[in-house]
């Protein structure tokens, strides 16, 4: 068994490391794909398809030896010959960054793949694509958020949850229907009827089923929330903890776009000039 003794994509001549040619040509490839949006697996299917092997002939590629050749800072030069440019390092480094974050089970990803929803449908919204190609997407209007990613979407809701937190007043209950009058039952005028203990029960049971009805629970979810957004006091380092209390949906808008919908039906919009609700 042989291993490696230079990173992929080197070899020595003459007591000097070279750049191997093929080698150096797929390690651009790998590089490049993945900066366009390539995933692992999308790798894994084109350098198990070509003849050129990581270091033992036959042994197929891996997701640990392309995560090793996209970590590597020696193909940007140095002491080794430059294979690809620093810029391109940076952007493939920084997306292999990301994608480990969300291996590892991101909380606030977590927490907006729970309550991602469609704006102009409600549905649920999926999020897939593969590397920074990935995106929100409806599976049944099949709106999406052209722009807008993870990033952007947190960046959104943060900026939510901090005028929410300087400001919890903005939380208001939906505005009630006037009540109509209650139907007069003959019952209300012993004067001119004769006292019936039957119907006074009836008649009680159902101006307090009435009254029961009338209740807006949405009153006690705006005071709930309320609550917790004073309360709170990790908005900005813990919003998922927040968000999983008080939200009864993100609504993304095919605009790029982002509001948040609580669990008492309100709506809240950050728009450029301050927080609206609708």
């Amino acid at each position: 068994m042989t291993y490696r003794k230079h990173p992929f994509g080197y070899i020595m001549q003459n007591g000097q490391v070279c750049a191997d040619p093929q080698e150096a040509a797929l390690v651009r490839k790998i590089f490049t794909s993945y900066a366009a949006g390539s995933s692992y697996n999308d790798l894994l299917r084109y350098l198990n398809a070509q003849p050129i092997p990581y270091h033992i002939p036959d042994k197929p590629w891996n997701k640990n030896m392309v995560a090793r050749i996209l970590s590597c800072a020696h193909y940007t030069g140095g002491d080794y010959p430059a294979v690809i440019s620093p810029e391109l390092h940076r952007v493939a480094h920084a997306l292999k960054e990301d994608a480990g974050k969300n291996a590892k089970g991101d909380t606030l990803l977590k927490t907006l793949r729970s309550f991602a929803a469609c704006a102009c449908c409600g549905r649920p919204l999926v999020w897939n694509g593969t590397g920074s190609r990935k995106r929100w997407r409806c599976p049944t209007c099949f709106s999406s958020g052209q722009s807008l990613t993870t990033k952007l979407i947190c960046e959104a809701l943060s900026a939510i949850l901090l005028q929410l937190t300087r400001n919890p007043g903005i939380v208001q209950s939906s505005p009630r229907p006037k009540e109509a009058p209650m139907e007069q039952n003959p019952c209300d005028f012993p004067e001119t009827h004769p006292f019936d203990p039957i119907c006074a029960r009836e008649q009680a049971l159902a101006h307090t089923a009435a009254q029961f009805a009338a209740l807006d629970m949405s009153d006690y979810e705006t005071e709930r929330i309320r609550h917790l957004i004073i309360q709170n006091e990790n908005t900005s380092t813990e919003p998922d903890k927040l968000l999983n209390k008080i939200a009864a949906a993100i609504l993304i808008h095919p605009t790029g776009t982002v509001s948040l919908k609580l669990r008492n039906g309100q709506i809240i919009e950050s728009k450029e000039g301050g927080l609206q609700s609708d």
